[in-house]
């Protein structure tokens, strides 16, 4: 084994950092890329055999085509002096096993480490790829709290996800593995693994189940004293019993459990897919504030029907628990319509709505809108209605209220008596989720048709049509027009598409049949303001809001929110949508909105933790997922960065804006020049594409000094997006001219740059910055005057910036102790990364050393948010070279040299390409070398 300071090939070995029986792992310098490595060598005694060692290396050479966030990446294989070695990426935080040696997990921390697990495992299975030894010591919990999958030294790779089980075929299992060859670690060995069989991927499951029981009770259900005990349990014994406070989540999981842990690999789960949905459902289920919440009404026709009511609902309620827990049912909500009696007997009328709401509202996961309520809703926005409930008017309550189904049921005449017929309606499409006819002889047999309709019914409903569920989810809203509720929902569908100009059309159609539907006017609103028509959108909030009494609590939310958000009143954007998430837990529209709030007011961890709950609930949709790109980029979590950023542009290979994320990760990561690669991609992808692109690489030029390169890149960027009429990426380029001449020492230059940006655009961002440019140059009053405008608005963030500007201004007139006030008055009002950074200036020019470093170091932690510092989706990389100059000067101050001496390599690495005639390198290089 090497020893520190030994080099393999380009790496110097560090220390080691752990051992085990399949080998050594050294901590390790990558000479070339300059990053930390693990580098892990095989045991002697396995180094030896010639035949494992190329196994070893085949095996590990095909995990290196795994790239996941939540598995740890492997770079290279290779053999040195007839040592195999692999080396990987270095994951600092514990291993699960560590974590477990402090107890059982909390449950929401068990779920969120589990589906990434899941996740990652997930992918491997895609490729092929089995791990075969998934144990707690081969999970790592990061810093940030996420999994990684360690060690796929024993992962083996099949042709196909069902060859290594099924045993047909020849296989590559066959080359690369023994027959009858037992490996992983036993006590995490699925039932197959411990006999020596072929195993696949069903076999990581069990193994996953193990560890996943091991999350949440803190030991492993199956291992004993004895290795031969601990075989026996793995084949025999059935697990535990998990106790947990709430039995509703112990029935939940222990479904879960009962399923994964299955000694039958047919048994089991058969996609590791499945078993993340099933998990994500719990999720969600938590945070959405309690398992299976469900209400139930117990009313009847007439008294004489009491006692079979409760025979039939205690039947139905047993009936409907088992299911829910072997099938995974979804919890529905539905209303039911008033039954047509088309027998001309009135001693039908009313009875079957009533057996209906017995035992389809006492059963798990039905929750059931009382009829009343129903009716007196529709009383109020449709008095014609006359307190009837017809299958038009209850969709009209479905989409007002967000439920699922409709139950709409009939009894007429038949040769032989009487015929009953029940369907649940999606209330959006209309399509059929469940139907049921049952022939009755006499009247009183309505009783148990009841029952039979009902189970029925309740077997339709096991899953939730997506479509539904998702409409309902998204979207609420009263109106008397059916009409106007299916432009409305059409206008919503079109609007997520991205046709916004044909959304308009049918947001138009639906007032035209309704011209007080108010959700339909805040819909309008929004979708003029993503046009950037703000006068329009403006004249229809105002429209939206005149019609707010008519709305439900929850429409009220939503229309409040919306128009919070597009005033940039984010406090109040944030009580609205909370509120509305508090009540309506699923509400898709809440929590999207809630996060875009948090995000918008500098709240990254409210933001990031928010957004987790749009993508759960709607996993496929674009926005989401490239909002949430940017949440975890801001939060600081690069991991989650790209893999939200990929899967956006999983759904969209075309969408431009996901490759800033992606190039912008790269540079926090200090890869410059694969960011420039990903820059370069934009370039194709349309105007967009070409102007992001434009602007990232300017972005990156500025970063590291080379100005005169930026100039050329810019000067062309301005252009073509004048000529595209995109008036606010001209305007931010122009404000990146201005900077790049300040650095150059050309004020004049400079202000000429910042008064074409405000010319272009006058958003509160281009003049904050157009106002910090005039600062430099001396411009003053231009800069006064801004301050003074951005002072008065009501929104924090403006505020902000006015004192910001203030400060800036102190500042350059040699008065930091004003500044220090002014810029603690900026970070009352919304804490923000520019204001951090800017106090650490002032508290240098003060000869507040140790201050000036906290409030650097600080800047250094929320990298994330200065990767776009306006949060305009436009990169502002170049806001961060300055940092460490600056806070090498606050460490120099305080006669902390070496550190000083970091902080100053560390800006000239980063400007090892800047122009010659940079001034604030020259001044670096002058200080580092004065040491």
């Amino acid at each position: 084994m090497p020893s520190c300071g030994d080099t393999l090939n380009h790496y110097e070995i560090l220390k080691p950092i752990g051992k085990g029986g399949m080998g050594e792992v050294f901590l390790a310098r990558d000479i070339i890329l300059e990053r930390r490595v693990a580098i892990k060598f095989l045991p002697d005694s396995v180094q030896q055999d010639v035949q494992a060692r190329k196994r070893f290396l085949r095996e590990a050479r095909a995990a290196a085509a795994l790239d996941h966030p939540f598995i740890c990446q492997v770079y290279e294989t290779g053999e040195v002096t007839s040592k195999a070695f692999i080396v990987m990426e270095y994951v600092a935080g514990e291993t699960l096993k560590e974590r477990l040696a402090r107890g059982p997990l909390p449950l929401a921390t068990t779920l969120q480490l589990a589906c990434e697990i899941a996740e990652a495992l997930e992918q491997a299975h895609e490729k092929g790829i089995v791990h075969r030894d998934l144990k707690p010591a081969n999970i790592m919990v990061t810093q940030q709290g996420h999994a990684k999958i360690m060690d796929f030294g024993l992962a083996k790779q099949i042709s196909g996800s069902g060859a290594a089980e099924t045993g047909g075929g020849t296989t590559a299992t066959e080359q690369l593995t023994g027959a009858g060859e037992v490996v992983g670690t036993l006590a995490y060995m699925s039932p197959e693994q411990v006999r020596g069989e072929p195993v696949g991927p069903r076999s990581d499951i069990f193994s996953f189940g193990l560890v996943l029981f091991e999350m949440l009770s803190g030991e492993n259900p199956f291992q004993r004293p004895t290795q031969m005990d601990t075989m026996s349990a793995i084949l025999r014994d059935a697990p535990p019993v998990l106790r947990m406070e709430s039995s509703a989540r112990q029935q939940a999981l222990r479904g879960v459990l009962g399923k994964v842990l299955a000694k039958n690999p047919e048994e089991r789960y058969q996609k590791i897919g499945d078993l993340r949905a099933d998990l994500l459902k719990l999720q969600g289920e938590i945070r959405g504030g309690g398992l299976f919440a469900h209400k139930w009404t117990l009313r009847a026709a007439a008294a004489v029907l009491i006692a079979l009511a409760v025979f039939t609902v205690a039947r139905l309620t047993r009936f409907a628990s088992v299911n829910t827990q072997e099938t995974g049912y979804k919890s529905v909500s539905l209303v039911i319509a008033d039954v047509q009696n088309r027998t001309g007997d009135p001693a039908f009328d009313g009875v079957l709505e009533q057996l209906l709401i017995i035992s389809l509202g006492g059963a798990e996961r039905i929750s059931l809108f009382d009829r009343k309520q129903a009716i007196s809703l529709l009383n109020r926005v449709k008095p014609s209605a006359n307190g009837q409930l017809s299958e038009e008017d209850a969709r009209l309550i479905c989409q007002r209220e967000g439920i699922n189904w409709i139950v709409s049921a009939s009894i007429e005449q038949d040769k032989d008596g009487f015929l009953l017929k029940a369907e649940a309606l999606d209330p959006i499409s209309g399509k059929t989720a469940g139907a049921a006819n049952r022939s009755i002889h006499a009247k009183a047999d309505i009783l148990k048709a009841a029952d039979y309709l009902s189970a029925k019914l309740k077997a339709g409903l096991g899953v939730v049509s997506p479509d539904s569920a998702q409409a309902s989810a998204k979207e609420t809203f009263t109106t008397t027009s059916l009409e106007a509720m299916k432009a409305y929902a059409e206008a919503q569908k079109l609007d997520a598409l991205g046709k916004e100009k044909e959304a308009i059309e049918a947001y138009l159609a639906a007032l035209k049949h309704d011209p007080n539907f108010g959700r339909a006017y805040a819909g309008l609103a929004a979708t003029y303001y993503a046009q950037g028509e703000i006068q329009s959108a403006e004249k229809f909030y105002k429209d939206a809001l005149d019609r707010i009494e008519q709305m439900t609590d929850r429409e009220k939310y939503r229309t409040r929110g919306g128009y919070y958000l597009f005033k940039q009143n984010y406090k109040l954007a944030i009580e609205e949508y909370a509120a509305l998430v508090k009540e309506h837990p699923k509400d898709m529209a809440g929590h999207t909105n809630l996060a875009l709030a948090y995000f918008m007011g500098y709240k990254m961890e409210e933001a990031f933790l928010e957004g987790l709950h749009a993508v759960e609930i709607d996993p496929e949709n674009l926005d989401y997922r490239y909002n949430q790109s940017w949440y975890a980029l801001a939060y600081g979590d690069l991991d989650r960065a790209i893999q939200e950023a990929r899967k956006t542009l999983q759904i969209d290979p075309s969408y431009a804006k996901a490759f800033v994320v992606l190039a912008l990760t790269e540079l926090a990561r200090n890869r410059s020049d694969e960011a420039a690669k990903i820059y370069r991609q934009l370039e194709v992808l349309g105007p967009l594409g070409a102007s992001l692109s434009a602007s990232g690489l300017a972005d990156l030029a500025i970063y590291e000094g080379r100005l005169s390169d930026a100039l050329i890149i810019l000067e062309k960027g301005v252009a073509a997006d004048l000529a595209k009429n995109s008036n606010y990426r001209a305007a931010d380029k122009s404000i990146m001219v201005a900077q790049t001449h300040l650095h150059q020492g050309k004020k004049v230059a400079a202000e000429k740059a910042a008064d074409q940006a405000i010319n272009a655009n006058r958003r509160e961002e281009i003049l904050f910055a157009a106002a910090q440019v005039y600062i430099e140059v001396g411009a003053a009053d231009k800069a006064r005057g801004i301050a003074q405008a951005q002072g008065k608005s009501i929104q924090d963030i403006h505020q902000a910036y006015g004192k910001l500007i203030e400060g800036s201004l102190a500042l350059k007139e040699g008065i930091p102790i004003q500044a220090l006030k002014s810029f603690q008055d900026a970070q009352a009002a919304v804490d923000t990364w520019l204001g951090r950074f800017s106090l650490g200036r002032a508290y240098l020019e003060a000869g507040a050393f140790p201050e000036a470093c906290s409030e650097f170091e600080k800047c250094e932690k929320r990298m994330g948010e200065a990767t776009s510092i306006f949060l305009n989706d436009l990169p502002s990389f170049r806001y961060l070279d300055e940092l460490y100059y600056y806070l090498g000067r606050a460490q120099e101050g305080q006669g902390s040299k070496n550190a000083a001496r970091r902080s100053y390599q560390k800006f000239l690495d980063i400007k090892s390409k800047a122009d010659k005639n940079h001034p604030m390198v020259a001044d670096a290089r002058s200080r580092l070398n004065s040491f």
